[in-house]
């Protein structure tokens, strides 16, 4: 085990879950490997988002490449990145990003599947056509990469399925990691003032958690609520948190909003502190995830650490994650959705009862700690095969 060097490439974008999780694998690796035996390739870009400490326990490696764009960094990985990995005797590397190179250079080559929209057809609704056909090119960039690795890490069963069934893969080179759980979330009340809106949400008020894309179906969320205000005499408002990705669709959401003149009750936050989320998410009535497409979706998984009452949609890997902590809707189904607000919303009793299920089921999640020492286990075991 002291001989083997990993290679981590991490010149994908990060943000949201995918900082956390990076971020914690790095922190839990670097337990059992010293700096001399961690290469992080990253995106320079990404240099600024981890700090100091995860830095120092990496050799680190900037690719200044991979800054241009998602083509950039697919043709780096693909034409150059197996050839580096060689020179700079890798023996495992953990491509945590979603594809590796198809080309395999080291004795154990690993990826970390953390992204299946590219294999839902949500996914490429409101899209321009030049992002359309990136992500079929990034499909098969994952299909054919994860043919020629040791181990396919999935974060959900969904995703497995997916590989094991339709596209078939071994299933003994498929893995069910959950993505564990950032244990900085936990129920707590405490409010921290601040200029950012989240920080006035209130224990009436509904909370989505998640960055602005079509694919997740915000405007069935929007059209669900403004439809729930006209029928009921309620001061709740909808706390909506996340990085605008796409801002045509994010302007088609003010549109509607501002028809219904209900500005001062739809609130965008943008980006929040940790601190934040956290007491949004144990304060808040009802946490609601009507995404169309999820590998497992992290805000889910903090959301139950806090305690938050959950109506999710039921597609892909959500029911996945949440298993019976969640009511769920079809998430094509506004008018069900609807349904499912009034009626949670009218019992205090029911929502208890699903803040007790939350904790139950993020209780039974796998730490990132213990997510880490899995995947070691899993890519040392098949470095051993190799030798």
């Amino acid at each position: 085990m002291s001989k083997m060097k990993i290679g981590i490439d991490a010149t994908f974008s990060l943000h949201g879950g995918s900082l956390g999780h990076l971020y914690n694998f790095i922190k839990y690796i670097s337990h059992d490997y010293d700096r001399q035996k961690i290469i992080l390739y990253l995106k320079p870009d990404n240099l600024k988002i981890l700090d100091q400490t995860i830095q120092n326990k990496c050799t680190i490696k900037l690719i200044k490449l991979s800054s241009y764009g998602n083509f950039f960094r697919i043709l780096w990985g693909q034409l150059v990145f197996p050839f580096l990995v060689r020179l700079d005797d890798i023996d495992i590397l953990f491509c945590p990003g979603n594809i590796s190179p198809i080309l395999k250079t080291t004795k154990v080559k690993s990826q970390w599947i953390a992204n299946i929209g590219p294999f839902c057809k949500d996914m490429y609704q409101g899209n321009s056509i030049f992002t359309k056909i990136l992500l079929i090119i990034y499909k098969y960039i994952m299909l054919l990469s994860a043919s020629t690795s040791n181990a396919v890490i999935h974060q959900a069963n969904y995703s497995k399925q997916l590989f094991e069934k339709k596209y078939k893969f071994k299933p003994s080179n498929q893995y069910l990691i959950e993505c564990g759980k950032d244990e900085f979330y936990s129920p707590d009340l405490k409010q921290i003032k601040n200029s950012n809106a989240l920080s006035q949400i209130s224990k009436n008020d509904l909370l989505y958690v998640s960055h602005i894309f079509p694919y997740k179906n915000v405007t069935r969320l929007i059209n669900a609520f403004i439809k729930f205000k006209c029928n009921e005499k309620t001061n709740t408002k909808l706390y909506i948190v996340g990085k605008i990705m796409n801002f045509e669709y994010y302007e088609s959401l003010k549109e509607i909003i501002e028809e219904n003149q209900l500005q001062n009750e739809i609130i965008f936050t943008g980006s929040c502190s940790k601190e934040d989320l956290k007491f949004a998410y144990s304060i808040c009535k009802l946490f609601v995830f009507p995404s169309l497409c999820e590998s497992s979706g992290y805000s889910l998984i903090e959301a139950m650490s806090c305690g938050a009452p959950i109506l999710a949609s039921d597609k892909t890997a959500i029911p996945d994650t949440c298993k019976d902590a969640a009511m769920y809707f079809n998430a094509y189904d506004e008018d069900q959705l609807l349904l499912n607000l009034t009626d949670l919303l009218s019992s205090s009793e029911k929502l208890k009862i699903m803040k007790k299920n939350s904790l139950a089921r993020s209780s039974e999640m796998i730490s990132y700690k213990s997510a880490a020492r899995i995947f070691l286990n899993i890519v040392e075991a098949n470095y051993q095969k190799e030798c």
